[in-house]
């Protein structure tokens, strides 16, 4: 996977509901809504569907899945919006890398 780092257009916060870290063998880890879709071996997937073992991709490579679990306490949430002259374009639809792992941002 290659890519390029591209500007965010606009960056909103609000309340955050249903918040979950997802973890990785290698130590890597995601904190997100249970909606936020996560990119697999088999497509993108909510992060609340993502399980222990299931491979996700991170940059150069696969990682599996070693913890998938709600975080209790409050917290916010960032919705991004990549600008639509970065290089987000094609071949590949925009993606956003949140602490190793790779999270589609729109």
């Amino acid at each position: 996977m290659t890519g390029q780092p591209a500007t965010l257009a606009a960056v909103a916060a609000g309340p955050g509901v249903g918040i979950m870290r997802l973890t990785t063998q290698s130590g890597l880890f995601l904190d997100c809504t249970e909606d936020h879709p996560v990119m697999t071996e088999n497509g993108l997937v909510p992060a609340a569907a993502v399980r222990p073992g299931a491979r996700v991709i991170v940059p150069g490579g696969m990682d599996v899945c070693s913890g998938s679990e709600r975080l209790l306490g409050d917290y916010k949430v960032y919705e991004t919006t990549p600008a639509a002259d970065g290089p987000a374009a094609a071949p590949y639809p925009p993606c956003l890398v949140a602490n190793g792992v790779v999270v589609q941002a729109v």
